[in-house]
């Protein structure tokens, strides 16, 4: 009976901690890591080891799997001129390195809305077999567009580039750790874990420099919320095996007498998230391949 209730309350717990608890990534990151440190731990990761199927067979996964969501509001008035935009997405992507090669599956999804103009586009592709095929819809303004094509690729490489996954590039998070930019952190009972922490200034400065260069020594920023963290996993080889990244961030800037334009005041709130994934799945061809057009 004790048994059964251990299980039935880990159940529960794990439904009630979802997004934070019982997954992969979580632990007790409780031992910081120098910038030497971290650098040493990421010397064989990549990204870029994601889509290479050579780190795979050798070191890495068989296969992957990535989601993602984003979401971005801006609105701002420089002098007597007011544009606001606001984007958001979401996406997964599949893919695997058997004896055929790269297999890989791969969902997007993206919507902008400007003063005036707003669009919205939709991807489906998969590549089976040297086969890519590909499944487009989007609308613009009133104006739609749709189409379904294949095309005979032989040679197709795939990376995390290729999808509108928002992530910190390696190199990037020892360097924000190097010049105190975040901190990192090891977990407890597997070395193997990494956790680091993003401080808002270094977000604003990666995401915004435009809006910073534009306003220069002279903006006033209030940080309203900001919660930024990346979790990387590796295997004992030292290659990617697990990232997860979420960003939580609101602020405003102003700016007064900025020349041409003169009082600026932006208002920023974003919301990105990321996590790859090992996958050993199976990925095959559209179930209407036939109704894909050849691409000319």
């Amino acid at each position: 009976m004790k048994k059964i209730l251990s299980v039935a309350l880990a159940l529960v717990l794990c439904a009630a901690l979802a997004f934070t608890g019982c997954n992969e990534f979580s632990g007790n990151y409780d031992t910081e890591l120098t910038a030497e440190e971290l650098e040493t731990k990421l010397a064989s990761a990549s990204l870029d080891d994601v889509g290479s199927s050579e780190t795979a067979q050798t070191e890495g996964a068989s296969g992957y799997k990535m989601k993602f969501e984003y979401k971005m509001k801006v609105g701002g008035v420089a002098g007597d001129k007011e544009e606001n935009m606001e984007m958001k997405g979401d996406g997964e992507a599949k893919y695997t390195f058997g004896d055929a090669g790269l297999a890989m599956q791969t969902r997007m999804k993206n919507s902008t809305k400007m003063s005036g103009s707003s669009s919205d586009y939709n991807m489906e592709a998969r590549y089976v077999e040297g086969v890519l095929y590909t499944k487009l819809s989007a609308k613009e303004n009133g104006s739609s567009y749709e189409s379904k094509t294949k095309a005979e690729m032989p040679e197709y490489n795939f990376s995390v580039d290729d999808t509108e996954a928002i992530t910190f590039d390696m190199r990037d998070l020892i360097f924000m750790v190097e010049n105190g930019g975040a901190a990192a952190y090891v977990e407890a009972s597997d070395a193997n874990k990494i956790k680091i922490v993003i401080k808002a200034e270094t977000l604003l400065d990666e995401f915004f420099s435009d809006i910073l260069a534009m306003t220069g020594d002279a903006v006033q920023t209030d940080i309203q919320k900001c919660s930024a963290e990346v979790y990387i996993r590796l295997n004992d080889a030292g290659a990617l095996t697990g990232y997860r990244g979420e960003v939580n961030f609101k602020a405003a800037l102003g700016a007064k007498d900025v020349p041409v334009t003169g009082d600026i005041n932006v208002n920023l709130e974003m919301r990105v998230f990321t996590e790859i994934t090992e996958f050993d799945g199976r990925i095959s061809a559209p179930s209407d391949a036939g109704s894909y057009a050849d691409e000319t």
